[in-house]
């Protein structure tokens, strides 16, 4: 069920986030918390939980979900859990320069950790005007992703996807013509991706 809905939220699919909401809210509720207290990331959901929740404009759970079960998280993970679920937050609500401080705090000495902050620097430069930096980090994140580290190949798919389309998205913005558009959206709809709805959102921003 989690694999489907997440593949669901990637590719934008109307209703997955609040379906995963009511099956996150239901699973707490029920004192079911023992994936949050793992250190092990590929079963540990704090992240997820706090993305979807942000996603669906719930700032105020978010807080409070932060607050409540953040202490539980194992202390070699919960430094760094903590500042990604607060930069999501951080960069939802527009504060892009807190976003860039918290970001900055992570240490990124796990591939799930290097590529959350990377895509997200990438968002908050984006959207905060910087395009020069946002090359910097597609090219630091491209170069992480072309060695040869213990990545899912799941993540790796998706990540290296997501630099795709942000990369003919940054050509795209550069050089607004029906063409580069074209080419972005074939991309869009041909592969499942991180981000995907992001990047949707700011197609539509770009005047052709």
């Amino acid at each position: 069920m989690k694999c489907l809905l997440v593949n669901n939220i990637n590719m934008a699919v109307s209703g997955s986030l609040e379906e995963m909401f009511f099956l996150i809210n239901k699973k707490l509720k029920e004192g079911l918390i023992e994936d949050i207290e793992n250190k092990n990331l590929t079963i540990n959901n704090f992240r997820d939980y706090v993305f979807i929740a942000v996603n669906l404009g719930k700032y105020r759970w978010t807080n409070s979900f932060i607050n409540k079960y953040g202490s539980l998280l194992p202390e070699e993970i919960r430094e760094d859990y903590i500042l990604i679920s607060q930069a999501f937050i951080s960069h939802k609500t527009k504060n892009y320069s807190k976003c860039l401080e918290q970001l900055s705090k992570i240490k990124r000495k796990d591939h799930f950790f290097y590529i959350d902050v990377s895509v997200l620097k990438m968002k908050t430069l984006y959207d905060s005007g910087s395009y020069n930096e946002c090359h910097d980090e597609l090219k630091k994140i491209n170069e992480y992703l072309r060695k040869d580290r213990v990545i899912s190949k799941f993540l790796r798919t998706y990540a290296k996807e997501f630099c795709n389309c942000f990369s003919k998205l940054l050509k795209l913005r550069q050089y607004p013509v029906n063409n580069n558009l074209i080419n972005l959206e074939f991309r869009l709809s041909k592969n499942n991706m991180i981000g995907k709805k992001w990047i949707i959102s700011k197609i539509s921003e770009i005047k052709i």
